[in-house]
């Protein structure tokens, strides 16, 4: 089943230091900053929201560079929705990294 734009822009978002409420639907960006409706979250439509975080991940390519990789071959990039695609992936792949982090500190 694929995910739906909401679920993958929640993904990116996680990544893009959001913090979500229980229900989901609003969110903040750190511990101090205003609650947000999630229904904003512009990841898959505007790159003034995606690009900072496509920055942001090639930061981990050299810890990183077979993850990272699919995000640096798109140097050259029209169609946001691949890019948001791509993204996802990447942060659901750190998501899981994450979570396996903890379970063996």
């Amino acid at each position: 089943m694929n995910p739906t734009i909401p679920e993958m822009n929640r993904t990116i978002g996680e990544l893009d230091g959001w913090i979500f409420s229980r229900s989901g639907k609003t969110a903040k960006k750190g511990k101090n900053g205003p609650w947000r409706n999630t229904k904003d979250f512009r990841y898959h439509d505007s790159w003034k929201w995606l690009k900072p975080v496509i920055d942001e991940i090639f930061g981990y390519a050299l810890v990183h560079p077979e993850k990272v990789k699919p995000i640096i071959e798109m140097r050259i990039v029209v169609n946001i929705k691949f890019a948001h695609e791509r993204v996802f992936e990447f942060a659901k792949w750190f998501q899981t990294l994450n979570n396996e982090y903890k379970i063996h500190q």
